[in-house]
């Protein structure tokens, strides 16, 4: 009997994950551009956990999550790692700098799960508030696939 051994993207989803789109080089700069499946979607401006996929594998694990004073939301996350800020830190020059090189070999997907606002929080114990689904969601995905661009990731890729 044949049984089938699943992968990370069945795993992405069973937990309600959509493609939002794919890194590609840019054609003047070689520097990466997130081509989105539906640009103009609302939903790329709601809070998110997300993951950048190649060849079934996982490489990355982030969020984008509710900020004080509004949301950061997907798409403005995607900016920081495609376009860079004033405010760009380490980590961003980091992740460019990564996808740039792994674009070189293969292509890379994000995929995103955006819960509805009503679904953003579930109840825990007898507390007054909800635990955020989107922050709870991506640790225990970093722990599980121990994603390689993750910090503290015991695995080594390019």
């Amino acid at each position: 009997m044949v049984t089938h051994n699943p992968t990370a993207l069945d795993w992405l989803r069973k937990a309600k994950f959509k493609i939002q789109g794919k890194w590609i080089p840019d054609p003047n700069t070689g520097l990466p551009q997130l081509k989105w499946k539906r640009e103009s979607d609302p939903d790329n401006q709601r809070q998110a956990v997300y993951a950048f996929v190649t060849e079934y594998r996982i490489l990355y694990v982030g969020k984008a999550a509710a900020k004080k004073g509004g949301l950061k939301g997907l798409a403005q996350r995607m900016r920081t790692y495609e376009k860079g800020s004033h405010k760009e830190g380490r980590h961003e020059q980091n992740m460019r700098s990564r996808i740039t090189q792994k674009l070189k070999q293969s292509p890379i997907s994000v995929w995103a799960h955006m819960p509805d606002e009503d679904d953003a929080t579930v109840p825990y114990g007898d507390l007054p508030f909800g635990i955020n689904i989107v922050a709870g969601l991506e640790t225990t995905m970093i722990n599980r696939f121990d994603p390689p661009w993750n910090a503290g990731s015991n695995k080594e890729e390019l």
